[in-house]
């Protein structure tokens, strides 16, 4: 893994790299910040360093966490509420929201679902699936999909 923070004008983008893909992002403006894991900002181009606009800052696997961490505890409340109301084995029905490289993301509600399986899923389209299990560092709900 290569982790950066990449300023562009007054937008911090800090990222988690694997390969050339994002795997984690975090944007830092003055007045907002997003994360990869509830807001649709991973970065879907192919991360070449040499390529990149703006000042890069190499940052290590530890300050990147730092920074994630921070921000995700806010939502700490918000995911163990939503791991008691979706317990592993519970259906669950949601919509595909986009295709990040850890898989599909799905709208259940205020936390996205991921669902692992390669699936010809269209954005926009609901599915059915069991809850598997958890991504803690992302705040995830695994989805397994099955047939409606």
């Amino acid at each position: 893994m290569k982790y950066f923070c990449v300023l562009v004008e007054e937008v911090e983008y800090w990222m988690e790299i694997d390969g050339n893909c994002a795997m984690r992002q975090i944007n830092i403006d003055n007045n907002s910040v997003e994360i990869s894991s509830f807001q649709e900002c991973l970065s879907d181009i192919e991360i070449i360093e040499e390529d990149i606009e703006g000042e890069i800052k190499h940052i290590t696997a530890s300050e990147f966490n730092t920074k994630w961490n921070e921000i995700m505890k806010k939502y700490s409340d918000l995911w163990e509420a939503t791991k008691m109301v979706n317990p592993i084995g519970m259906e669950i029905i949601g919509k595909v929201r986009c295709f990040y490289p850890q898989g599909t993301i799905v709208d259940i509600g205020k936390i996205k679902g991921l669902c692992l399986h390669e699936e010809n899923f269209n954005v926009g389209q609901t599915i059915n699936g069991i809850v598997h299990g958890y991504d803690e560092v992302n705040m995830w709900v695994i989805i397994h999909p099955v047939d409606s």
